[in-house]
This record gives C-alpha cells, structure tokens and sequence, in this order.
C-alpha cells in the first residue's frame, strides 16, 4: 500500500470506523478498497461493530416468505414485524430494501414501502401504475448528509392489449425521493427475444444500477443521468450457445461482475474493470464445481454464495472450501446482498 502505515495498523485503525465512513474511505484509494472487500477485513470488522451482513431471500411457498441468512459473525435480524405476504423486491448497500403488500381491498394492486430492517423503519410511497404488471425493482443510495436520498426504478411490460411489436418494449418509472413522486422515462426498447431475467439481481455499481438479459448483455440505468445504456458481457449470445448459460450478475470488491456457466465446464467469475472491459476473476476447479449447486452471489472478495437445493453455502473459492451452510425453509427463488448498520435513518420525502 502507498502508506507509511503497516497492513496491520490500517486494519485496525479501519475496522473501527462507522459503515458511513468505511465507504467513505475505500473511495479513496484501490489499495484500501481492496482491503475493506477482503474476507479477513470484514470478519475483523463484524466481530468490533454493531454490523449485519448477509442475503435477504425470497422463499416460494404458496406465498412468498422472506427471511434474513446472516453471514459467518454477523448479528442477524428478524424479518417478523414485516407485513404479511410482504416481499422484497430491491435492497441496498446501505440498508434500505422496498418491499411490496397485496392491496388487501383489490389484490391486482400492491403497495410499495422502503424500509431499514435493522431499525424497523418503514415508510409507505405513493403507488405507482401497479395495473401493470411488475417486472424489476432496484433501489440505490445516492446520498445520506442530512436526509437519504435515493431513487427506485420500477420496470413493467406493456399490457397485453398492446401492439404485439411492443412485447419486448419495457416501461420504466423512477420513484425519487427528492421529488416525493413517481415519474416516467421513456420505454427501453429491446431487441426481439430479448428479456430480463427477472431472478437475477440488480446490482448497484459505481453510481448505476445493473440489471441481466437472457443474452448475456447487462441494461445499465444511470441514476444520476437518468438514462439506460446496454453493455455487452463475456457470456457467448444466444446464438453462439447450443443451451440456455447459468449466469448471474453479482457484485466483487464494490465492482459490478457476472458469474456464469459455460456448456460442459465450470462457473466462470468475471468482473468489470475501471477500463470498462471485463477480466476473468476465477474459475471454478471440477472438483468444487457441483452440477446440484448454483452461483447465486459473491459476498466478499474470495466468498461465493452457492445454493443446493434448499441449502444456502458461503463457498471460499480461491481457497476451495465452504465455511457455512444453511438450511431453507424452502428453495430460494430470489436473493439479495444485505448489509446494514443500526443507525436510524430519515427517507421521508416530500408528497407532491
């Protein structure tokens, strides 16, 4: 590291530092941004501070059912005080997940909270045109210095009595909480056959949120520019595959990056690099790789997140070996990186 200080001492002066600050910190250099990603920093980290760490999942069981798996020394949560039938749709680096509740007077609605976990903080936003039907929800945090500001970004196809051209159109409405209301962009036209893959979760990166296509190309929406752009990834299209490609984006040391599966091999971890092309991370040895488990997400620099049928498992896969196992009430069918301190926060906004 270019410091006078040693490793040593920078863990210790870092891993006791506020959420707030540490993110503040890691922007200021490669080196401690490497650092505050890395297993052994975090595991430090957990055990000094009052910090919880782990994935949101969205079981399937006649009716969603969320609940909370905590990483190796994390504190956990419990997910109880949440509405009944509430699902988890978006979460956020800095704690703050959206969750959705059937209208109990007309279940074609459904109503839109954002929400502190740790703190149990719950704020219901104004509805969006919930006559169509959801697609995608991703939130981002934009900024925190006197009230979190943030925006969510809701994507719906268009409904069936639209032209049939428009199948592979997606509307786009963006919830800011600066301005207290829903708003919409203009529609995001895909090429024929292409979709999002809706199990697959949004990554925030670098001011953006992220989101898959079954083609292997990531619909990237600028959330200070309010604008989509679409970049291309190292997984083969459709055309260059015989079979649909396991893949999943996921987020490494803070950067965007996608897992996927080439036909008769092992998951392949790539990330995006500062230069904007992607550089292979890891490949997954024939002896660790199972044809049972799936990559679902990284949570850390050298941990993945592996499931096996109703088993959740923090893998070590630059050192080959799985440090926890978890077992589902059900088989997952969405989850979410979550990471949280206790601090309450204030995300009212303003009704318009």
């Amino acid at each position: 590291m270019d410091s006078e200080l040693s490793y040593d001492t920078i863990l210790e002066i870092l891993s006791r530092t506020s959420l707030k600050t540490l993110d503040t910190i890691r922007c200021t250099s490669n080196e401690f941004d490497t650092l505050v990603h890395g297993s052994e920093f975090l595991d430090v980290y957990k055990k000094r501070n009052n910090m919880v760490s782990g994935f949101l999942v969205n079981n399937m069981r006649g009716t969603y059912y969320s609940e909370f798996v905590p990483s190796p020394l994390s504190n956990n949560i419990d997910l109880r005080f949440l509405p009944f039938n509430a699902r988890v749709v978006a979460s956020s680096d800095q704690g703050i997940i959206v969750f959705e509740c059937p209208d109990p007077k007309n279940f074609r609605n459904v109503f839109y909270n954002v929400c502190k976990p740790t703190t149990k903080q719950v704020l219901r936003l104004p509805n969006p045109k919930t006559s169509r039907e959801t697609e995608k929800v991703a939130i981002i945090v934009m900024g925190s210095k006197t009230k979190l500001r943030y925006k969510i970004v809701r994507l719906s196809y268009p409904t069936a009595s639209q032209p049939n051209e428009e199948l592979y159109t997606l509307n786009c409405e963006i919830f800011d909480s600066e301005k207290g209301a829903w708003g919409w962009l203009d529609p995001i036209r895909l090429p024929y056959g292409v979709f999002l893959i809706k199990n697959s979760q949004a990554i925030t990166a670098r001011g953006s949120i992220n989101m898959l296509l079954n083609n292997g190309d990531i619909l990237m929406f600028d959330a200070y520019e309010d604008k989509w752009t679409c970049v291309s990834s190292p997984v083969p299209t459709l055309d260059e595959c015989e079979f649909a490609t396991p893949m999943q984006l996921v987020k490494y040391a803070g950067k965007l990056g996608i897992a996927w599966k080439p036909a008769n091999a092992s998951w392949e971890i790539w990330f995006l690099s500062h230069h904007q092309s992607f550089k292979k991370l890891h490949v997954f040895s024939k002896k660790e790789d199972s044809e049972r488990e799936s990559l679902q997400a990284l949570y850390d620099s050298d941990t993945s997140i592996m499931v096996d049928h109703n088993t959740l498992i923090f893998h070590r896969f630059k050192r080959g070996h799985n440090i926890n196992k978890v077992v589902l009430s059900d088989h997952p069918c969405q989850i979410f990186n979550f990471r949280s301190d206790f601090e309450s926060v204030d995300f009212r906004y303003v009704h318009k």
